[in-house]
């Protein structure tokens, strides 16, 4: 006499249900991380911009000279586009006196940042200018700069007082 045993294992059927239902969480899963990968490096990329005005400041009042702070190059911002996306930006002595016709600036510090789709502010629509600290702190211009990605959502923005003071804020995408 024959006895069928009972045989261990899953029914495709089963098996195909376990994989919808694990697609169905993965659709729901990646968009929420790729936000949150998103939101991290635009805040990241403020708090750099944050930390090289705050050197810049600190420099200029330890040097007794002027000290600036800005995007990096021509790569960065093509032809005064104001597409400058972030990547870099520079704390530098502001060479008042070249020694010859094209002697750069001093570099004190390069803050490499995360990338991000746009970098604007109202005071300065291209960012062609440059933020200048005086020997004594204080700063040649007030701005509010939006690090933002095109996808929608928030912006960081970076507000910056005359004292050089800089507030991060959460702001919606202008």
């Amino acid at each position: 006499m024959l006895t069928r045993g009972r045989q261990n294992g899953f029914t495709l059927i089963e098996l195909m249900i376990v994989l919808v239902i694990i697609g169905v969480f993965m659709s729901l899963a990646v968009p929420a991380y790729r936000a949150a990968i998103n939101n991290s490096a635009r805040e990241e990329a403020a708090i750099s911009f944050v930390n090289a005005l705050a050197l810049a400041r600190s420099e200029a009042v330890a040097r007794g000279t002027r000290v600036m702070v800005a995007p990096n190059g021509a790569a960065d911002n093509p032809v005064g586009t104001g597409a400058y996306s972030g990547g870099v930006w520079s704390v530098l002595l502001q060479n008042l006196s070249p020694a010859f016709a094209g002697d750069p600036s001093p570099v004190i510090e390069t803050y490499q940042v995360s990338q991000v789709d746009s970098v604007s502010t109202a005071a300065l629509p291209d960012l062609d200018s440059q933020f200048i600290f005086s020997p004594n702190g204080t700063l040649n211009q007030t701005a509010s700069v939006n690090f933002c990605f095109d996808s929608g959502g928030a912006c960081s923005q970076v507000r910056i007082n005359l004292v050089g003071r800089a507030q991060i804020a959460v702001v919606e995408q202008p």
